[in-house]
């Protein structure tokens, strides 16, 4: 069966995108970046949901594009204080 990803690519790089343009506008004079959790916690989010839907997607019998999720083991959110995180 022939799947199109391409949407899926497109959407992680304008996730990523996003995000390096928050970062990039909350750098400090002396290069630190300071942000609140929630201010990227949308776009972290979007992009864990890309990658895992890219680790997941794999091409029967084809051992150069194969699932691989089980071989990254734990998937980590962003966390906020309280232990909660971005996917709560």
């Amino acid at each position: 069966m022939d799947v199109n990803i391409n949407n899926l690519r497109k959407q992680a790089i304008y996730t990523y995108n996003r995000l390096c343009k928050t970062l990039n506008d909350n750098r400090d004079s002396d290069d630190s970046i300071r942000i609140d959790c929630e201010d990227i916690s949308q776009d972290m989010n979007d992009l864990r949901m890309c990658l895992v839907t890219l680790a997941c997607t794999y091409n029967e019998g084809d051992e150069n594009f194969k699932e691989v999720i089980d071989e990254v083991g734990e998937i980590l959110s962003l966390e906020f204080e309280g232990g909660e995180t971005a996917t709560e």
